[in-house]
């Protein structure tokens, strides 16, 4: 007698497929939709000089290292130094602790957290970091990455970045905000805010479990942001250089942002005696 076994779901994934099939009749919409963007947006490359120095004479130094795609990669704009990591060392080093800040860029656009385990944890430097910025979601927000498989990968990069940097201080960017993005349709925000959802409940819950690890869970809604910040005399599209991907504009506010969440982290001391 011949039995039929069926393939075991993991239970994350189960409850994400009860909530797709709530949506089922927008998703051939909305790959449509993502199918036509994708061919009339541009590659737009990574950015160039991927490492620099801040205030080199400052008193303490602090190493940071990005890790991830396209928001890391300095996708938008033409040098690290105005992307993110550039950014926020930038705003590191001119606030009162008067830090000396290492930074450097290990990212490529269009990267998965799969695609960055087995391509960019190789790749990463030998000398030590204390803060660690991993920027990623995006992709695997587009490509429907499953629940448990983001959670495994997730997992995996931790636990190699925490072996290879034993000392550092890990900071998971924000997850993309796809509500915001001017040149999706409203089918397609629905249903990707939805993955982005699911895989930002997964962050906060995968971070909580390790030590040193944080994740910054704010998704952060355009118009709430521009006046937070004072911003109400820009439009929504000076956020953005190609209608998905930040401007300088945006990468400069943004870098401010975690450059203030790091400081307020107190690390006791921040960074190490610049040499």
């Amino acid at each position: 007698m011949i039995q039929l076994s069926l393939p075991e779901i993991d239970t994350q994934d189960l409850h994400y497929y009860r909530e797709w099939a709530k949506l089922i009749h927008q998703l051939p919409v909305a790959y449509y939709h993502g199918w036509k963007l994708r061919r009339e947006i541009p590659d737009l490359p990574d950015a160039k000089e991927p490492s620099g120095v801040c205030n080199p004479n400052g008193s303490k130094r602090l190493r940071l290292l990005g890790i991830g795609e396209s928001t890391i990669s300095g996708v938008g704009v033409e040098y690290h130094k105005d992307g993110l990591i550039g950014q926020i060392a930038k705003h590191l080093s001119t606030s009162e602790s008067n830090l000396r800040v290492d930074w450097s860029v290990t990212a490529h656009t269009g990267y998965t957290a799969r695609n960055t385990n087995e391509k960019l944890v190789p790749l990463l430097p030998h000398t030590p970091q204390d803060v660690v910025i991993i920027g990623l979601g995006g992709n695997d927000t587009f490509q429907m990455t499953r629940p448990s498989v983001w959670s495994a990968e997730i997992r995996k990069l931790i636990e190699s970045v925490q072996a290879k940097y034993p000392h550092c201080v890990i900071i998971f960017g924000n997850m993309p905000a796809v509500r915001n993005f001017p040149v999706f349709t409203d089918t397609l925000k629905n249903v990707l805010a939805l993955q982005v959802d699911y895989l930002s409940s997964c962050l906060v819950e995968i971070c909580a479990s390790y030590q040193c690890v944080h994740f910054l869970e704010e998704i952060v809604v355009l118009h709430e942001w521009m006046d937070k910040e004072g911003l109400s005399d820009h439009k929504p599209e000076d956020f953005y250089s190609d209608g998905v991907h930040p401007s300088a504009l945006t990468f400069d506010y943004w870098g401010a942002d975690i450059a203030r969440y790091i400081l307020n982290l107190g690390l006791t001391p921040i960074g190490n005696s610049a040499t």
